[in-house]
């Protein structure tokens, strides 16, 4: 079975593709992927999204599905894909108050590109009273065997320790978004490899103001919403007066050692999204975990940048065979969830 997933992150980098053939939940094969960037007008756009009204953001998201269904049209090019399956894009995540919503219109997305969608991942955990979030696990205990922690790099750094009898996950803090942002004041994307950084020296008062966000001591199941993170990290860093570059390297520090102490002792830790490319970033990691006997491995570059669109396509197929995806252990729901809504063409 063919199953196109697809997931937009909250560093904005683009659309990530990923065409994959499923033989059973663990054996997969991919096909084809792509991470096709967002233009400039859409990067402002969902930058902005909190700032419109109901209505703007309804017409918005019809506009943003269509855009998508473009993509997907071009990447597919050919290729059959019975199912698509959509995380969407996030842009607001409050499970505390009983919701969370991703853009992108599952029956919309299905007439676009005439392929049954699968899509609204969360919702059915967090009516359970979960956080809806993470749903990485799936990938990892069906594909990606075999190791003790599982990290993703992604705007927001997230974790997963897998036991014989039990899953822990849970969003760390931020990582790429703030990363990006700061490479923006520099007017690029992103600071490839981490160089800018590298240049730059720790501010330490910034670094322990950051460090003591209450996000850091608060108890798992938790999760975290992208204005969150600008507003209690993004803004603070951009703020202060030290050298943006010094600010850069600060961030990585915080990063860095952040994701290290959530990683366990005497752990094999997988790493894989956008963060797991910046060598600069993944230098300073490996001498934390070092310090608790933990080993970094960094696997094949397709993983490292299409786990979660992977993962996706896994969600989709799950969903399909009716066997569980959302996890509650990770989650805080009570119970596990066969979650997604599908849409017919």
């Amino acid at each position: 079975m063919n199953i196109l997933g697809c997931m937009s992150g909250s560093s904005l980098d683009g659309l990530d593709m990923a065409l994959c053939s499923f033989h059973s939940e663990s054996e997969y094969e991919l096909l084809k992927s792509a991470t096709i960037a967002y233009s400039d007008e859409w990067v402002d756009r969902l930058e902005k999204i909190q700032h419109l009204t109901h209505a703007e953001c309804c017409l918005l998201e019809a506009e943003y599905t269509t855009y998508v269904a473009t993509l997907i049209n071009e990447f597919l090019n050919g290729q059959t894909a019975m199912y698509i399956s959509s995380h969407g894009h996030t842009i607001i995540h409050h499970p505390e108050k009983g919701y969370s919503y991703q853009l992108g219109q599952g029956a919309y997305l299905a007439s676009k590109t005439s392929i049954p969608v699968i899509s609204e991942f969360r919702l059915q955990d967090i009516a359970k009273g979960g956080q809806g979030a993470p749903i990485a696990p799936a990938v990892e205990k069906y594909l990606l065997t075999g190791y003790d922690a599982y990290l993703n790099l992604g705007g927001i750094s997230n974790i997963s320790i897998h036991t014989d009898k039990h899953i822990t996950a849970y969003d760390i803090g931020p990582c790429n978004q703030l990363l990006n942002a700061l490479a923006n004041v520099e007017g690029m994307a992103f600071d490839k490899d981490g160089h800018l950084a590298k240049s730059g020296s720790v501010i330490n008062d910034l670094l322990k103001q950051a460090l003591s966000h209450h996000y850091y001591k608060t108890q798992s199941p938790k999760s975290l919403d992208n204005q969150f993170v600008v507003k209690e990290f993004i803004t603070p860093f951009l703020n202060h007066t030290g050298k943006n570059i010094d600010k850069l390297r600060t961030a990585v520090a915080l990063i860095a050692r952040t994701v290290a102490e959530e990683a366990g002792k005497n752990n094999t830790v997988l790493a894989t999204g956008g963060g797991a490319l910046n060598t600069f970033l993944m230098t300073c990691l490996e001498h934390e975990l070092v310090k608790n006997n933990n080993t970094l491995i960094i696997p094949k570059r397709k993983i490292v940048e299409f786990k979660e669109a992977i993962l996706m396509a896994l969600m989709g197929y799950l969903r399909i065979s009716n066997k569980v995806n959302v996890f509650s252990s990770v989650t805080g729901a009570t119970s596990d969830s066969v979650a997604g809504s599908i849409y017919t063409c």
